[in-house]
């Protein structure tokens, strides 16, 4: 039995499509198990998921002309974060 380790990943979208679907993206990213919006287009999620898995989840959603940046994190360090609530989950899930 294969256990699979939580990963962090750092979400960031442009919507380009007239007629975004912001929300239904949001959704899609808050329904995450471990999720959290720390900027106006950027999440920072904690999954079980890979990389290709979310991309594939997400694409599904976006507009061919949107613009999408999934990137893998570990436990690395930050100067810091404007929103304190992001700040918390960064010092809780990426420590």
């Amino acid at each position: 039995m294969s256990l699979k380790r939580k990963k962090n990943y750092i979400i960031i979208y442009q919507l380009n499509e007239p007629g975004q679907k912001h929300k239904k993206l949001e959704d899609k990213l808050s329904s995450y198990s471990n999720s959290i919006k720390c900027f106006n287009t950027t999440w920072l999620v904690r999954t079980k998921k890979g990389v290709e898995e979310i991309g594939n989840e997400l694409e599904k959603i976006i507009a061919e002309n949107d613009d999408l940046l999934i990137l893998q994190a570990g436990k690395n360090k930050f100067t810091s974060l404007t929103d304190k609530k992001a700040n918390r989950w960064v010092n809780k899930n990426f420590s």
